[in-house]
């Protein structure tokens, strides 16, 4: 039978002692707030909040339910639930490298609003893959709708997958950025 640990905001107090306890990242009391240390090049540093937290222990994985944020580099990331992933490397050290966001999925960035159905980050990659009726609107520009939107988190730019359509103003710095023509 599986080991859950299940953490509400009345509980964030105890929350570090039974994560840490777990061989989880350090999660420090306010709400429920998960931190990843500084092990990896990118993102630096990943902050994770929710209303609700489960830790599945065999699995090394945050269950994270209600009013899901998660902050990455630059850009913040909502949704309704998420599951993080957790890796230990050679060193010891473990750390969050995917974390999969379900239900009313946004990324923003002061310049851009993304929305879906589900996102997948992937530390290795460092980037963001947003399924699921995917929309981009970018301010001063319109919106754009793809069959998948990937956000590149450390470059902060977008690509698209499958058939990609736009409704509003295409500036050629846009197309540029766009096309990957420079």
């Amino acid at each position: 039978m599986k080991k859950r640990r299940s953490i509400t905001p009345a509980l964030a107090p105890l929350f570090p002692a039974a994560v840490l306890a777990l061989s989880c990242a350090p999660v420090f009391a306010a709400g429920a707030t998960a931190l990843s240390p500084a092990a990896s090049p990118t993102p630096s540093n990943i902050t994770i909040q929710a209303s609700k937290m489960e830790y599945l222990t065999d699995e090394k994985c945050v269950v994270l339910k209600e009013g899901v944020v998660v902050t990455l580099e630059g850009a913040t990331l909502h949704a309704d639930n998420a599951m993080a992933y957790q890796s230990t490397d050679s060193s010891g050290k473990t750390d969050f490298t995917r974390i999969v966001a379900t239900g009313r999925v946004r990324i923003q960035t002061p310049e851009r609003l993304v929305t879906a159905e589900k996102g997948v980050w992937e530390r290795d990659k460092d980037l963001v893959r947003l399924t699921g009726d995917p929309s981009l609107t970018e301010r001063g520009t319109g919106v754009m709708t793809a069959d998948a939107i990937i956000y590149h988190i450390s470059q902060r730019k977008v690509s698209f997958e499958g058939r990609v359509r736009a409704r509003g103003k295409i500036t050629d710095s846009v197309k540029k950025e766009y096309s990957g023509r420079q």
